[in-house]
């Protein structure tokens, strides 16, 4: 179930829709989580540049993150130095995780080597590691597919669903998994 309320569209990929569990925050039950953008302004954040930078020092936890994921759609590159400094000072695990599927999207090793941490932690629950491992096949990394798989025994219904749709997530044509991804 955390798969599917964290990242609501995988056909998104880089639109980082982790951060609406965030966002989310005080909505009524049932309301949708809002867009990346509609839970910016609603936090009196400009989506520029700027804004957007200075908003990844800002006090509240979805406003961080909320700010790495819409540089991370911008494809601004620029911003990974200020993303790595905040993600080594960042408390808010759900931000942390955030800044490091920014940095992923944004071509950090720093980024990757988080979400390859997340998804072989045994420590971490079963829906982050395979968010984790989705986000990184989006970016051609299928290292944490084994770890994953190992899902599809699971009891919960919930988490088999997340560990197929990620599977067939993956890019099939551009892959070409070979026997030591699995």
């Amino acid at each position: 179930m955390l798969f599917r309320s964290m990242k609501v569209n995988l056909a998104f990929g880089s639109k980082l829709v982790a951060v609406s569990s965030l966002l989310a925050t005080g909505l009524a039950s049932g309301q949708a989580p809002p867009t990346v953008e509609q839970g910016l302004a609603r936090l009196g954040i400009s989506l520029d540049r700027a804004s957007l930078q200075y908003a990844l020092h800002d006090p509240r936890p979805a406003a961080r993150g909320a700010a790495a994921a819409q540089l991370a759609f911008l494809k601004v590159t620029d911003a990974i130095p200020e993303i790595e400094e905040v993600i080594d000072h960042e408390e808010n695990k759900m931000v942390v995780f955030t800044l490091a599927q920014s940095l992923n999207i944004l071509g950090s090793a720093k980024g990757t080597i988080r979400l390859e941490s997340y998804c072989s932690s045994t420590d971490q629950p079963p829906g982050m590691r395979i968010l984790a491992a989705s986000d990184l096949s989006d970016t051609g990394d299928y290292k944490c597919l084994a770890g994953v798989t190992e899902f599809l025994n699971s009891k919960d219904s919930g988490i088999k669903q997340s560990v197929l749709l990620y599977m067939l997530h993956i890019d099939r044509k551009s892959t070409r998994l070979n026997s030591s991804h699995l």
